[in-house]
């Protein structure tokens, strides 16, 4: 998610993960190291984003390509969590 120009160091820890729930009660992740939007609030809605829109509805049409552990295709929420993460920090301050 970077664009057209090369990531900064800043860029490289950060995270977005998505989050869904198959039918079957079972929780699943998908994550994505690497991006260039802010982390005001530490979650990016459908409402505040186009590219986060397009990206959670990708994942609720495609068939079957994401499976819960359970075997079931999820349904994505409609956001994505954001943040930082610890060993990619580490591994950018060395």
């Amino acid at each position: 998610m970077y664009g057209a120009s090369a990531p900064t160091n800043d860029d490289y820890p950060k995270f977005l993960d998505f989050v869904g729930r198959s039918s079957g009660g079972r929780r699943v992740r998908l994550t994505f190291f690497g991006f260039k939007l802010g982390l005001s609030d530490y979650r990016i809605t459908t409402g505040e984003s186009s590219v986060i829109l397009n990206a959670v509805a990708s994942l609720n049409a495609s068939a079957n390509m994401y499976l819960a552990v359970d075997g079931i295709k999820p349904l994505w929420y409609p956001y994505v969590d954001t943040g930082y993460n610890a060993y990619w920090q580490r591994n950018v301050r060395s």
